[in-house]
């Protein structure tokens, strides 16, 4: 637990300001040593002082999460099984919910005044995937993606602009994706699919976002819908994922060997030694 406290204490708390510098270190000295009214009570001086600087929304937000990690409920139970063969229960907790929604609030607040700034939207949607929030998640990707186009993807990290913004937002997209299979599809795929369909209303065209939408179509089963979307990736920038993922499903889930040598072969147009290497092995292999 104390290495993911940690790891969200220095969430989006980069940012300096010359007048709040004693204010700022003092807090970041005391929420490293788990010291919440120590800053608690610096986060109020410093608000007294500077009652509009968006840093200390930031600290808020570190504030609450600090509190929600520390506070763990309880989740779910799991049976785990040792090499012996013995079972024991294990309880499973996650941060504190109501505590995750009041930092989060914060982030809301911050977001209002700076909402290209897309760091503020992964550090929200990390606590929110370990508090299970799922619903607050879609939310926060929706107002992402609506952004994303009113703002042209010229987005900033901590440390300024962004280079690659569109880039920046599919990966924060595809993290999120990640994050809900990792926390089991059949819990939330419904999740995933509200991602996807929401994708599709803005970044139709993109290779990337059709790629999401395969796998997902793909992991329901949907095998003619998978094809659709990865074939459109692929016609939009053909890559590996889109190239190999056909093959894969044409070969293991349609058993049709043709398509999957058709596949294979386009491999090899990327022209990449190891891709076209693997390319070929599978070609010999499926032509046995």
């Amino acid at each position: 637990m104390k290495k993911k406290i940690l790891t969200f204490v220095i969430i989006l708390l980069t940012i300096t300001n010359l007048f709040a510098k004693d204010y700022y270190s003092d807090f970041v000295s005391a929420i490293r040593k788990n010291d919440i009214k120590t800053a608690e009570k610096t986060l109020k001086e410093w608000e007294r002082k500077e009652k509009n600087n968006d840093q200390i929304l930031l600290c808020y937000f570190n504030l609450y999460v600090q509190q929600a990690l520390l506070n763990p409920v309880p989740d779910t139970f799991v049976v785990l099984t040792s090499k012996d063969g013995s079972q024991d229960v294990q309880e499973m907790k996650i941060p504190d919910p109501e505590l995750v929604k009041k930092g989060t609030a914060y982030i809301d607040k911050f977001l209002e005044k700076n909402p290209n700034r897309l760091d503020a939207y992964s550090g929200k949607r990390e606590i929110l995937m370990e508090a299970k929030l799922y619903d607050e998640i879609i939310k926060s990707i929706k107002q992402m993606l609506e952004t994303s186009i009113s703002n042209n993807n010229e987005w900033y990290w901590e440390n300024g602009p962004y280079e690659n913004g569109e880039e920046g937002l599919f990966i924060e997209l595809e993290t999120t994706l990640l994050g809900f299979q990792k926390k089991g599809f059949n819990e939330t795929s419904n999740y995933i699919k509200e991602i996807v369909d929401e994708e599709q209303k803005y970044y139709s065209e993109s290779a990337w976002i059709n790629e999401h939408a395969g796998m997902y179509y793909a992991a329901m089963g949907d095998f003619e819908k998978a094809i659709f979307y990865f074939e459109k990736s692929y016609t939009k920038e053909p890559s590996y994922t889109n190239l190999i993922t056909l093959a894969k499903i044409y070969e293991n889930e349609l058993n049709n060997k043709t398509k999957a040598i058709e596949y294979y072969e386009k491999m090899k147009l990327l022209n990449d030694d190891r891709i076209t290497f693997e390319a070929e092995r599978n070609i010999e292999r499926l032509k046995k």
